[in-house]
């Protein structure tokens, strides 16, 4: 699922950008955000799991939503 989330990221490269880390504390973070400058990148999605494809299907789901509503597709 990691694969089809970073394919959707880069298939919209020019609208958005993923960020994905592991702590101890909040386990697996994925967050995609909205390119609305330099610096002035916008949150759109934020997904927390322990189980990294749980949060890359969380994020994939809700960024598709996003370009849909916002981008007219993805």
């Amino acid at each position: 699922m990691i694969e089809a989330l970073c394919k959707l990221i880069q298939d919209n490269y020019k609208y958005l950008n993923i960020s994905i880390g592991y702590t101890k504390i909040t386990d697996w973070c994925i967050e995609v955000c909205e390119r609305k400058g330099i610096g002035e990148d916008e949150r759109i999605v934020y997904s927390e799991s322990c189980d990294l494809t749980k949060a890359a299907a969380d994020a994939y789901i809700k960024t598709v939503e996003w370009l849909c509503d916002n981008k007219g597709g993805y």
